[in-house]
């Protein structure tokens, strides 16, 4: 019998943050050929995609346990049936569930082993779940010579012009797109055909729209983000976690801090995520989450889905 639980990542409160699935899978080897596991035998890969649309959440995560020790394998899908190489909310989703059913003590450290590389998550004294991921760095895309970035900036959303811009960026995954002001984050409005056609045309993953925070005061942030992935079926994401291996990294370097604090502010739900760039080549990101719900699965076989 599989469980499959509902956590919202980034936040302290439920019904905030980023909801995500997650489900642990036992590693059995009855269904596999030699050298396969849970997460890479045929069968259950398209299991692990009708489920990751039947839970409907913006990412669902399927992990197994490494021959009993603190080591996971990890795999994301959307709702839409696509996989990501790394998802950061999914990632901090599941370490919670790890370490409040007991699989893990709070005191050690997970490893998660995933398609965008290697993530460790621990838990600190206050809580949160941090998780080391891979900086990524984004080179400057110029609209002058970039013809995506003329396309995203021309036609990709409403509100948004040139004259807007402070700096364009790609990153390995996602373009980044710093603007003058937090209100023109808040207020503009995707064209999600437009993005969705230069994703799945240039193999984007997403668009990430950033500012300085206006009121660093009131809310304790140092800027603000959205982010925008109709490419693989998530029109708006509440919490980017992996996100932020790209605004940590270039916020880090403007503010001349390592250590950051940013509130990703879509519309409906939102969160905030800590950031600590001072490791060589690394991000370690932080954050609460809450387990909100738990349900069994009646399915769990690649034969009784569609």
């Amino acid at each position: 019998m599989r469980n499959y639980y509902i956590v919202d990542a980034f936040t302290a409160k439920p019904f905030a943050g980023n909801p995500a699935g997650v489900v642990l899978l036992d590693d059995d080897q009855s269904t596999c050929t030699p050298g396969e596991t849970a997460l890479t035998n045929a069968s259950e890969e398209r299991w692990m995609r009708d489920m990751a649309m039947e839970i409907n959440q913006s990412e669902t995560a399927f992990a197994v346990r490494r021959d009993d020790t603190d080591v996971y394998s990890i795999r994301y899908f959307t709702p839409d049936g696509s996989e990501v190489a790394l998802c950061g909310h999914a990632t901090l989703a599941t370490a919670h569930v790890l370490y409040t059913l007991g699989h893990v003590p709070e005191s050690l450290s997970i490893t998660f082993h995933a398609k965008g590389g290697t993530l460790v998550c621990r838990k600190a004294e206050d809580g949160r779940i941090c998780m080391m991921f891979p900086a990524d760095v984004t080179r400057e895309a110029r609209i002058q010579e970039d013809g995506i970035a003329q396309d995203m900036i021309d036609h990709g959303f409403e509100g948004l012009g040139r004259e807007d811009i402070v700096y364009i960026g790609r990153g390995l995954y996602d373009y980044m797109i710093v603007c003058e002001t937090q209100n023109i984050v808040e207020t503009i409005v995707p064209k999600n055909n437009v993005l969705e056609k230069l994703s799945r045309d240039h193999t984007i993953r997403g668009f990430i729209v950033t500012a300085p925070a206006e009121d660093k005061g009131t809310h304790g942030v140092d800027f603000v983000s959205r982010f925008f992935g109709p490419g693989v079926g998530i029109p708006e994401d509440p919490v980017t976690g992996s996100a932020h291996c790209t605004l940590g990294p270039y916020w880090g370097h403007i503010f001349k801090s390592d250590t950051l604090a940013g509130m990703q502010i879509c519309p409906k739900r939102g969160g905030t995520v800590y950031i600590d760039t001072k490791h060589e080549n690394a991000v370690e990101i932080s954050g609460h989450a809450v387990l909100v719900a738990t349900a069994t699965l009646m399915h769990t076989t690649c034969n009784n889905t569609r």
